[in-house]
């Protein structure tokens, strides 16, 4: 095996409790895009044009089912001012906020995955977003939201510590 790819089974043991911190950045260095969707068609190898732009298809999607959710949920037009992703990775989803969001916030622990999110903000044409390195006291996430996301993220953080996170994403 080479040692710089990490395996699916590698990778569910590795992203455990405060440790997975370094784990991500090293995610985020080697092989973002599969770190973010465990698909072998989004390992770095085979990251054509065509690939990058279904993966950023599924986040597309992914917030086309939330707005609906709450549009028919609440029977309103739901446009936040103003939006957080909290464990943004590349961008997949936050990109996607940013067409139905005034401003959106990527916030995640690797500087690795906000590099690439960023890359990819200004490929698309993303005027409308920033990024936050994460800290479980969310330090630097400033202001209020009307609309907090996260979503392929709290599984992998200790349940204590996610508790912590989510209070603090909740007061914002």
């Amino acid at each position: 095996m080479n040692k710089n790819k990490v395996s699916p089974i590698m990778y569910s043991k590795l992203v455990v409790g405060k440790s997975s911190d370094a784990q991500w950045e090293q995610f985020g260095r080697e092989d973002p895009y599969w770190a973010v969707l465990t698909s072998d068609e989004f390992r770095k190898e085979n990251l054509t044009k065509e690939v990058k732009e279904e993966f950023f298809r599924t986040g597309e999607e992914h917030v086309n089912q939330i707005i609906s959710k709450i549009e028919d949920g609440f029977s309103i037009e739901f446009r936040p001012r103003r939006s957080v992703d909290f464990g943004c990775g590349t961008g997949r989803i936050l990109v996607n906020l940013s067409k139905v969001s005034e401003e959106v916030v990527g916030v995640d622990i690797s500087k690795s995955m906000i590099s690439e999110g960023k890359s990819n903000c200004l490929e698309l044409g993303v005027d409308n977003a920033s990024f936050v390195v994460s800290t479980d006291s969310l330090d630097g996430l400033d202001g209020e939201f009307d609309f907090v996301h996260s979503f392929l993220c709290l599984l992998h953080i200790n349940p204590k510590r996610g508790y912590k996170i989510m209070g603090n994403l909740l007061d914002r």
